[in-house]
């Protein structure tokens, strides 16, 4: 009998070894950091139904979408001076992308009226006491210690541990100051992310701060920056480019990271937080500057981007790249970004149409990974 025991026993071993092992023998070797395929999550979704989120998250996580860029917004959150923060919206979204095995960069944005610098501007900047105190709620409920995974232990744990002090502040349309005030690009975003990232770093010792994502020429205000006292303030450097090629795409990177090299950041990190050929050609009117795809031609630039950027991605210190964006309506005739999502999403915010650029996406995120991934995130 005990002879038979043991049988059994070195047959189960030898299962259980097969199991083991014939994962990692199928599985091809990883060429990406992790969180390094990431989308925007934003629109009609982000208003729908939980059911419809979680099985936009179930696709997210089964596509190699690995980080998920979503607007924090203070706003939504705070509705009167020294008020109570209104959490549920946010915990949503930190519990889908972390059953999902995912990690979230949330964008800090959207001063509350109370929080503005300059009335009826609805991207005013933030008056900087009060953002502080918005900064230091949301990084003590979701950071490395926060109330959030102690209130939770159903959640697998995942901190959000890089945080975006605003967006394109070197535009008008998310910057809405007077040209000539103290507040003006840059001088005004410099004072915001000095004070944000000491706010954040206190909060949170283990806690990166990423930049806002700069738009355009992105090395010549990076340059203005510097001038103005930013090194040491920040960890990551976050750029958007809206190019005519990938080839551009990596050129901006390129210039951004000889920037950082020449004050003396050469060891800080590069997010694009923001990147898409938009496929509006023949729906929206030509805009300079930028390219118009076709459906088919947003999935080919997208994959061949990807194959370029991971080729360079260690000489440019590029860590994370997020497609803008995950769904969007395909249906407005003057927005070129109403066309670059991955996934189409019908009038009423329900139905959701992969696009041609999803499989792109799919192919390149399961080619740099090393495998197809299941609605937990993890290798099939």
């Amino acid at each position: 009998m005990l002879a038979v025991r043991r049988s059994l026993l070195s047959a189960l071993l030898a299962v259980c070894a097969v199991a083991v092992i014939a994962p990692a023998a199928t599985a091809a070797p990883r060429k990406v950091p992790p969180s390094f395929f990431g989308v925007m999550y934003d629109g009609a979704l982000r208003g729908a139904a939980l059911p419809t989120q979680e099985a936009q998250f179930d696709l997210m996580a089964s596509s190699g979408v690995e980080s998920v860029r979503w607007v924090m917004s203070w706003e939504g959150m705070q509705f009167v001076p020294n008020g109570r923060f209104d959490y549920d919206a946010a915990d949503r979204t930190v519990r889908l992308a972390a059953e999902r095995g995912m990690t979230v960069l949330p964008v800090l944005l959207h001063a509350p009226r109370f929080g503005r610098l300059f009335k009826g501007r609805d991207y005013s900047p933030p008056r900087i006491a009060p953002f502080q105190s918005f900064l230091r709620a949301v990084v003590r409920r979701y950071g490395s210690n926060g109330r959030f995974w102690m209130d939770n232990p159903d959640v697998p744990k995942r901190p959000i541990r890089h945080w975006q002090v605003w967006n394109e502040p070197n535009t008008q349309t998310f910057w809405d100051v007077k040209p000539a005030g103290a507040w003006r690009w840059p001088n005004g975003y410099a004072r915001l992310l000095k004070a944000a990232g000491r706010t954040i770093r206190r909060s949170d010792p283990r806690a990166n701060v990423v930049t806002a994502g700069i738009v355009g020429p992105a090395w010549r205000e990076l340059r203005r920056l510097y001038e103005l006292g930013i090194k040491g303030h920040f960890d990551t450097m976050a750029v958007h480019v809206y190019p005519q090629t990938e080839a551009r795409v990596l050129e901006a990177v390129r210039r951004v990271r000889v920037v950082m090299t020449q004050y003396g950041d050469r060891r800080r990190r590069i997010f694009l937080t923001e990147t898409a050929f938009p496929s509006s050609r023949g729906e929206v009117k030509p805009i300079q500057g930028q390219r118009q795809e076709t459906k088919a031609g947003m999935a080919r630039r997208l994959g061949r981007l990807y194959r370029m950027a991971i080729r360079h991605r260690r000489q440019l210190s590029l860590d994370r790249m997020y497609w803008y964006t995950w769904a969007s309506g395909y249906r407005h005739r003057t927005s070129n970004f109403e066309y670059s999502g991955l996934l189409a999403e019908s009038e009423d915010g329900q139905r959701y149409k992969p696009q041609p650029a999803l499989r792109a996406f799919r192919n390149a995120a399961a080619r740099y990974q090393g495998c197809r991934k299941n609605v937990f995130g993890r290798c099939r």
